[in-house]
């Protein structure tokens, strides 16, 4: 299970990167750098999650050229391994039986299989319902005391739906690990109809030892035509059923196992996996048991699954614990944000009823964070488990969540709040957690550096706020992975996707060591980054970017930031490019629209006079 709770900022002080910068800038003087991501995108929006997608996705990047020993490269990244594929007739033949064996034609258009059974997930046993139909329509839902997710796919928009009843459309890699996955535990991926939207080809060599497949095993690597997410199935060459599965899910592995495989229904040769479990290094390890199945047959030619895509921003929960969201048009719509000396920017809401310490403004962060301490404090429940990443580069983090009374921050307010667990104070002194997905969804948020205010208003009324403002916004689309927000953006006049971070400080770019070259040379020591109150040392490397565009506004010169090869991709999607951090935010008022997926940039830059 995808949960959505991607933390937590990278936490580079501010002031650390003054310390250095003056002897960076005089590396930057040996040369410019040029960063960049070849893609070429579709040239229409038609508000379909996958009408904007690259059609050619090439990773070439030159380095940032930092001092005078190190070359700028340029160079085609390679895959991680090189595979002699098997002919055509063999792929094609070995596909079908694995369609025979597990029964797949048995199934017909009209038909919808329901799967019923026991899960364990986020640590809580669930009640688990997982149904398709032959069109590769589908529906998934955990349920428990405490929490209830569900994601779907009605042919053309796959979602997601949380434990407040927020639906989200998954897209980027989100929406194909999900569309892969599922299409793989049902069976679908080898049905006649699944090979129009897939590549599936069967891997001769050099895969099985990275997936430690012996000879009675293979490998089939499954992808969606045009698209970068890629599944290794692998495949029992006896029975021809599958045995496990694996993902390269952005910077982390994430891995199934299927097993006691069975016949469960009388009527027909159908097998079915009792067992499956999931082991990630994003969600722990989830584990699924089937329990019934059934087949519902549908009047007329075609699957209609009974849920499809609810096309409304929230659907009902019935538990009495879900978190509601509430808006007062009486209240203020601002209130003040403080600037910290690390580069954040914090509000201070009331939890519980009570006036908490600051919370980090963090758009990284796909949730509520509290700190255990004040969470303790306030003596909120805590539950379960959950696993967070972060772009700093610390790996994952086992932590739980909180059930608060409320969370009040100007006109929003929200009824049992959840937070996961952070202890961020051990970084900044004075912060209790961060106001991530949660704060903006519901909303249209502004925030103004400049004039260090918060705003949030109700969408329906947005519009005529507008007008009264006088605004001239310019909506970009904005893409959600992971609940953290993503636009499109030039650097060095190539189009790339960005990641827009507001809890991401002491930086004005961030780009990942493994898709920038250059900063391999041993004779030269990089400058040395102080992260938090407790000076935790990084290395990390500064270029320059000679020209950057965001939502048609132009900047020269702008100091973009690599981390050491620890961070790697900083659980970036593997198409994002990059990173845009707090020190781009002081040049403009952002308007985040999370359930329009629209975002505007507002250049407060003063205007030279002619």
């Amino acid at each position: 299970m995808a949960l959505k709770y991607t933390a937590v900022a990278a936490m580079g002080m501010r002031t650390a990167c003054i310390r250095h910068r003056k002897a960076v800038l005089r590396l930057l003087e040996h040369g410019a750098g040029n960063p960049f991501l070849n893609v070429r995108w579709t040239s229409s929006f038609t508000g379909d999650v996958n009408a904007v997608h690259p059609i050619v996705f090439e990773r070439k990047f030159h380095a940032f050229t930092n001092c005078k020993n190190r070359a700028s490269i340029s160079g085609q990244v390679q895959a991680e391994s090189q595979n002699i594929g098997v002919d055509w007739m063999e792929n094609t033949e070995n596909i079908q039986l694995i369609s025979t064996a597990l029964g797949m034609e048995h199934y017909f258009a009209n038909e919808v299989v329901v799967l019923r059974g026991k899960a364990m997930v986020c640590g809580i046993e669930s009640e688990w319902t997982l149904q398709w139909g032959m069109n590769g329509s589908f529906h998934e839902m955990f349920k428990n005391e405490e929490l209830t997710f569900e994601w779907g796919y009605d042919g053309k928009i796959i979602w997601h739906a949380d434990a407040a009843g927020r639906v989200s459309r998954l897209e980027l890699d989100e929406g194909e690990v999900r569309l892969l996955s599922t299409w793989i535990r049902t069976g679908f991926w080898v049905t006649e109809e699944a090979q129009k939207h897939l590549d599936i080809q069967q891997e001769r060599a050099g895969l099985s030892a990275v997936l430690h497949s012996p000879e009675k095993e293979l490998i089939f690597s499954v992808k969606l035509k045009n698209k970068q997410v890629v599944a290794h199935v692998i495949v029992d060459k006896d029975t021809c059923l599958p045995m496990r599965m694996s993902f390269q899910k952005f910077c982390f592995r994430d891995r199934w196992k299927f097993s006691n495989w069975k016949t469960l229904l009388s009527d027909r040769d159908c097998r079915y996996p009792i067992f499956s479990s999931r082991a990630s290094s994003s969600v722990g390890q989830e584990n699924f048991k089937i329990v019934k199945v059934l087949v519902e047959v549908h009047e007329g030619l075609e699957t209609k699954l009974p849920i499809g895509y609810p096309g409304s921003v929230t659907i009902p929960r019935d538990s009495q614990l879900h978190p509601q969201i509430l808006l007062d048009n009486s209240c203020p719509s601002s209130v003040q944000m403080r600037y910290a000396k690390s580069g954040h920017y914090m509000v201070r809401p009331i939890v519980d009823g009570k006036e908490a310490g600051y919370f980090i403004l963090d758009t990284g962060t796909g949730c509520l964070a509290i700190n255990r301490k004040k969470a303790m404090q306030l003596g909120m429940h805590g539950f379960g488990e959950v696993y967070a990443t972060s772009i700093s580069g610390s790996g994952v983090m086992r932590t739980q969540f909180f059930r608060g009374k409320s969370f009040e921050i100007g006109p929003l307010k929200i009824i049992n709040p959840m937070f996961m667990e952070v202890n961020i104070d051990k970084l900044l002194k004075d912060v209790d957690g961060l106001c991530g997905f949660d704060l903006f969804h519901g909303s249209v948020v502004e925030m103004s550096p400049k004039h260090r205010t918060l705003s949030i208003y109700n969408p329906a009324e947005y519009s005529s706020i507008v007008k009264t403002k006088k605004y001239q916004l310019q909506w970009q689309r904005m893409f959600l992975f992971d609940n953290v927000p993503h636009v499109l953006a030039k650097v060095n006049g190539k189009e790339v996707i960005l990641m827009v971070d507001t809890g991401a400080a002491g930086a004005c770019l961030m780009f990942p060591s493994n898709l920038v070259e250059g900063f391999d040379d041993p004779e030269v020591d990089a400058p040395t980054v102080y992260r938090g109150r407790r000076m935790m040392v990084s290395q990390a490397d500064y270029g320059n970017v000679g020209k950057f565009e965001i939502a048609g506004h132009v900047f020269s010169d702008v100091v973009g930031l690599v981390p050491n090869k620890s961070a790697q991709k900083m659980g970036m999607s593997s198409y994002c490019a990059g990173i845009f951090c707090t020190e781009m935010l002081e040049h403009f008022t952002i308007i985040f629209d999370y359930a329009g997926r629209r975002i505007a940039f507002l250049d407060q830059r003063r205007k030279k006079s002619k």
